[in-house]
């Protein structure tokens, strides 16, 4: 059983062997179009494919108001 998901959000620059674009390259491979946020201290390593795959990047440092306020949109929209 695939389990699902109301929204990925993620960071360009994880720790480890993973990056964000790894993953939203993931996604894509997998057909997911679960809406994905994006928050990054670098958003421009973000490649305008990975850009067209997310639904809002908040750059770093995020506001705890903004964010909350853009997952609450991004989920009332689905």
């Amino acid at each position: 059983m695939q389990q699902t998901y109301d929204l990925v959000i993620l960071d360009i620059r994880m720790p480890y062997t993973i990056k964000g674009t790894d993953l939203l390259d993931t996604l894509e491979t997998l057909g997911n179009d679960t809406p994905v946020i994006v928050f990054s201290g670098f958003p421009e390593d973000l490649d305008e494919r990975h850009k067209e795959r997310v639904v809002k990047i908040l750059e770093k440092p995020v506001n705890l108001v903004d964010f909350v306020s853009c997952v609450e949109s991004v989920l009332q929209s689905n």
